[in-house]
C-alpha cells in the first residue's frame, strides 16, 4: 500500500505540473494569436499614448507589440524567468505560490508598470514620447520573482543568512552590469561598495554560524548554492542586458527602460507578498 500511494502522489504531482506548465504556454500562444489577428489599426488604440494617457492603455499596452522580433524576444525573456522560477518553487513544495505571484503578474503588474514609468519620464523629460507597448515590463516582473524565489529556496534548504547573501550578492553583480551599460567601463566606487556590502554580509554570516567549528560543513555546502545563484545571474544578466539597452530609442520605437525597472521591483514586491499568504501549500 505504500508504494501504491507513492505512485498516486507522483501522478498527482506530474498531472499539476502538467497544468501549471500549460498555464505558462498560453502565456506565448494568446500574446501570438494578439500579433498575428488583431490588426494594426487596433493596435495603434489598444497601446499607451504619454501625449494622451488613454487609460485602457495602461492595462493593454502590454499585450501588444510592434513586429514579431519584438514578441519574440519577450517570450524568450518571460519563458527562461518563468521556467527557472517554477523549477525553485516546485524544489521548495510551493507551486501555489507560483500559481498566486504568476495570475499577479499578468492580471495587477502591467498598469502598475505603465503608470509608474510614465510619472518618471513625465518628471523627467520633456519631450514626446513614441507610443508605448510590449511585454517587457511584465517579463522584467518575472525576473524579479525568479530572484526572491531563489532567496526562498535557499532560505529553506540551507539557511535564511545564506539566502540573503547570495540574494543581495546578485542584486550588486547586476548593477554592477546596468552601470558598465551605461557608462562604458567598470566604475571602480560602484565596484567597491557592491564588494564591500557582500563581504561585511558574508562576515556576519560566519560569525553568527560559528565558522571556527562548521568550516568543513560550510564548505560542502557552499557548492549547490553557489551553482544555484550562478545560473540565476546567468539569466538575470541576459535581462539586463535585453532590458537596458544603450539606446532608449531605435527605429522610432521607445525601449522604456523605466518601465523594465519599475517591472523588475514590482515583480519581486508581488512575489514577497504573495509568498506571505501562501505558507508552504502545494
Amino acid at each position: 500500500m505504500p508504494e501504491q500511494k507513492d505512485i498516486i502522489q507522483t501522478l498527482q504531482s506530474q498531472t499539476i505540473t502538467i497544468f501549471d506548465a500549460a498555464l505558462m504556454v498560453s502565456v506565448g500562444l494568446l500574446l501570438t494569436a494578439i500579433q498575428l489577428f488583431v490588426p494594426e489599426s487596433a493596435k495603434a488604440v489598444l497601446a499607451f499614448n504619454h501625449s494622451e494617457f488613454n487609460i485602457w492603455g495602461l492595462y493593454t499596452a502590454a499585450y501588444i507589440h510592434t513586429n514579431f522580433t519584438h514578441l519574440l524576444n519577450n517570450l524568450t525573456a518571460y519563458s527562461m524567468a518563468a521556467a527557472y522560477t517554477y523549477w525553485l518553487c516546485s524544489a521548495v513544495n510551493t507551486r501555489q505560490w507560483f500559481r498566486r505571484t504568476f495570475a499577479a503578474l499578468l492580471v495587477v503588474l502591467p498598469p502598475l508598470i505603465t503608470f509608474t514609468s510614465y510619472l518618471i519620464l513625465k518628471i523627467s523629460f520633456s519631450g514626446t514620447l513614441p507610443p508605448e507597448r510590449g511585454f517587457s515590463g511584465v517579463a522584467s516582473g518575472f525576473g524579479g520573482f525568479l530572484l526572491v524565489a531563489l532567496v526562498i529556496y535557499l532560505r529553506k534548504h540551507y539557511n535564511p543568512a545564506l539566502g540573503n547573501i547570495i540574494g543581495a550578492a546578485v542584486v550588486f553583480l547586476l548593477l554592477i552590469e546596468i552601470s558598465f551599460i551605461y557608462t562604458g567601463r567598470i566604475d571602480p566606487l560602484i565596484v567597491g561598495l557592491s564588494l564591500f556590502g557582500v563581504v561585511l554580509m558574508v562576515v556576519f554570516y560566519l560569525w553568527e554560524h560559528d565558522i571556527k567549528s562548521n568550516i568543513d560543513s560550510v564548505t560542502l555546502q557552499a557548492f549547490k548554492p553557489t551553482i544555484l545563484g550562478g545560473l540565476v545571474v546567468l539569466v538575470l544578466t541576459y535581462f539586463v542586458f535585453a532590458m537596458f539597452p544603450t539606446a532608449i530609442v531605435e527605429n522610432g520605437n521607445f525601449r522604456n527602460i523605466f518601465a523594465h525597472a519599475a517591472g523588475f521591483i514590482w515583480g519581486a514586491l508581488f512575489a514577497l507578498i504573495t509568498w506571505r499568504y501562501s505558507a508552504f501549500k502545494v
